[in-house]
Order: C-alpha cells, then sequence, then structure tokens
C-alpha cells in the first residue's frame, strides 16, 4: 500500500530536478534509446503516447520515428513538462500533459504507449500497470523500460544494515511480477529483454548527490517512516566507499533494465 503523498512527493522531486535531470541522466537516455530500438517498424502508431515524458529525449525520439503520428507526452511533474517544452519547442504538434499515470485520463486510446524509466514508481504497482494497460487501443501496443529489483542493490543493502528499521516502504518490482503485472491486464508479451549494468561514481557522496540531481531519492521507493540523520547517513557513505570503492575512490552502482513489449488483443 502506498502512502498518501507517495506521488506527490515524486511530483515534486522531479519537477525540483527538472532543470539538472539531463546532465545526470545518461543510463536513463541510452534505456530511453534502446527502447525504441526494440520496437519493430510494423508496429501501427498513428497516435502515441510518451508516458512518463521526463525532459522529452524520448518524445523526441519517437517524433522523428513517426513525424506524421499524433503525439501526447506525459508526466506528474510540472518541472519536467516545461523543461521538455522548452527542449522541443519547434514540434508544436506535441500535446503536453501534466498528469498522473495511475489516473490518466484519455479522449481516445492510442495504437503505441511508450514509457521509460517510470513504470517502477506505480503504487500500487499491478494496479497501475492494468491503468497503463487500458490506455491502449485493442491492437495497439505497450513498449516499456523500467528499472528492476537489484537496481541500487549495495545502496539498498547498506541502508538497511545502518537503519533497519528505517526501509523504504516500497521495493523496485522483480521481473516475474512486471510479467504477472503485465498478463494480468490482458496484454499479451511478444518480447522481454533483462539488461544489468555497473555504473561508476566519483564517490559514495557524489552518487547520493547525483540521485538527488535526478530526483530519484523520492516516493516510497526511497523514503521510509522517518529519513535518515546525518549520523545514519554518515555512516552509509563510509560503509559505501569501504565496501565498494575503487583504488581512485570511484564506486559502482547496479542497475537492472527491464524492457518489455506486449499487444492489446
Amino acid at each position: 500500500m502506498k502512502s498518501p503523498d507517495h506521488q506527490s512527493h515524486v511530483a515534486a522531486r522531479f519537477s525540483a530536478a527538472a532543470r539538472s535531470y539531463d546532465a545526470e541522466a545518461m543510463l536513463q537516455h541510452r534505456v530511453a534509446a534502446q527502447l525504441l530500438n526494440q520496437i519493430p517498424d510494423g508496429v501501427p502508431c498513428t497516435r502515441v503516447i510518451d508516458l512518463g515524458c521526463g525532459t522529452g529525449r524520448l518524445t523526441e525520439l519517437v517524433r522523428l520515428r513517426w513525424p506524421h503520428a499524433a503525439v501526447q507526452a506525459v508526466d506528474v511533474a510540472p518541472g519536467m513538462i516545461e523543461v521538455a517544452r522548452e527542449r522541443l519547442a519547434g514540434h508544436p504538434d506535441i500535446e503536453w500533459i501534466v498528469a498522473d499515470a495511475a489516473t490518466l485520463l484519455l479522449q481516445q486510446p492510442c495504437d503505441l504507449l511508450v514509457t521509460s524509466s517510470m513504470l517502477h514508481w506505480l503504487q500500487p504497482f499491478e494496479r497501475g500497470i492494468s491503468h497503463v494497460a487500458s490506455l491502449v487501443r485493442p491492437g495497439g501496443h505497450l513498449a516499456a523500460a523500467l528499472m528492476l529489483e537489484g537496481t541500487l542493490c549495495e545502496l539498498h543493502a547498506l541502508r538497511l544494515q545502518v537503519a533497519p528499521h528505517k526501509a523504504p516502504r516500497a521495493r523496485m518490482p522483480s521481473f516475474q511480477q512486471v510479467i504477472a503485472a503485465v498478463e494480468k491486464a490482458g496484454l499479451q508479451l511478444q518480447h522481454t529483454v533483462v539488461d544489468q549494468h555497473q555504473v561508476l561514481y566519483p564517490s559514495a557522496a557524489g552518487l547520493l548527490k547525483r540521485l538527488g540531481q535526478l530526483g530519484v531519492n523520492s516516493g516510497d521507493l526511497a523514503r521510509g517512516s522517518r529519513p535518515l540523520t546525518r549520523r545514519e547517513l554518515a555512516a552509509l557513505i563510509e560503509l559505501y566507499q569501504q565496501q565498494h570503492g575503487r583504488a581512485d575512490g570511484q564506486i559502482r552502482a547496479s542497475y537492472v533494465i527491464g524492457y518489455f513489449l506486449a499487444l492489446r488483443p
């Protein structure tokens, strides 16, 4: 069960991070491009929705690949929509919508719904996936990339070690949970891929700073019943540096990305 302010907290943090997001989102940009590469050319794309569009990087790729499609770009964070609208000012035909993916209502469903690095924020996850699936017309497709269980596993394990009574309220979905949720929503899976990445950061403190600049230190995936104290945070950074640091001071962090293409029959 999500906390009452989960989505508002996510929206506020991502809005605040909108101006710093692109500079820190190299992995997210690669994931968005890889997601688009996994969509076959034969998929009908008269009407496309980019759900959780962020700063519009995937929206721009969608517009370039399907220049004649009607494109709607949706994000819960007004700050993200503002930055995306500025970046894509040369594409005035894109419709920008500030809305929660879990409750979004459309006048008509889409042929293709693309979403990158967003669906794992849905709480409760299964209900959110069911609603997202309803935005796709029969015969249409959902193409999704999302973070899976195992993402930032080093950070989460050390946080539990430092403050076991302040565990986050929610966890990233597992691959099996995504499969089950997609199938329960009435979609037919056509393609799945799981990629694992090791990303280097200048230090443990640098990792936490960059996560803040991305806005991903938000919502129930990051928050426990109470925030970490300064002492707990310092202990977390020290342990991370000791256990996952390299000789040059850099540290590694793990990311697990799932790619899913599904048909709504």
